[in-house]
């Protein structure tokens, strides 16, 4: 995962030094509408847990995001089982790992849709 990400970060850095307005600004939010092609809406996420629950936690800023309820879960569990926890919480490791999987799927779908949407204006103008 973290070589893939790697690769499609820094294809992305090149093609944005070479033309920076053919691809979109993933530094910023968007400003088209998102709702724009859903005729019955999207459906919105929502933190399960307040950013003071994730502080209490001890989770870095990089960890504070969608899947952290089942990161803390699994902290937990390793804490509490200590020894045995590969016995007894890889569940939860695996939650996790698909957690952050589905996330990182939404994440470039949502690029894909701002590119695609760029890409039909720049043509319509």
């Amino acid at each position: 995962m973290g070589l893939a990400k790697m690769g499609s970060e820094i294809s992305h850095v090149i093609q944005t030094y070479k033309d920076p307005s053919s691809m979109p600004n993933i530094t910023k939010p968007s400003d088209r509408d998102p709702l724009a092609g859903f005729p019955n809406g999207r459906k919105k996420r929502k933190l399960i847990v307040t950013e003071q629950e994730m502080i209490a936690a001890g989770l870095t800023s990089k960890e504070r995001d969608y899947c952290a309820p089942v990161l803390m879960a699994w902290r937990k569990c390793k804490a509490e089982r200590t020894i045995f926890f590969p016995l007894f919480c890889m569940h939860f490791r695996h939650a996790y790992l698909e957690c952050q999987t589905i996330d990182q799927i939404m994440r470039m779908k949502e690029y894909e849709r701002e590119y695609r949407l760029m890409k039909k204006e720049q043509s319509a103008a």
